[in-house]
């Protein structure tokens, strides 16, 4: 736990101080990439080791499914975000 802290501590630290900033994008963005980065490097590393990673197709077919409507609801959450600005 404590170790899992300390890994984090630069993106909590980094989202309280957007918020607290009423910077609430930046905070949003942070966290949403810092998963994704740890996600990525995690399963990078992971085949690196060993080798390759099998996975069945569906398995596949279903993640690649999930991550395209994240990005997705996330492209047109921000869009909407930026067209309501002006």
């Amino acid at each position: 736990m404590l170790a899992a802290l300390a890994a984090d501590a630069p993106e909590i630290t980094a989202s309280v101080t957007a918020v607290s900033h009423h910077q609430r994008t930046l905070g949003d963005g942070v966290v949403i990439g810092s998963n994704v980065s740890n996600l990525a490097a995690l399963l990078g590393l992971g085949a690196v080791v060993a080798g390759r990673i099998g996975l069945p197709r569906k398995v596949v077919v279903l993640v690649a499914a999930l991550m395209i409507s994240f990005v997705s609801t996330l492209a047109a959450a921000i869009v909407e975000r930026v067209t309501t600005r002006h």
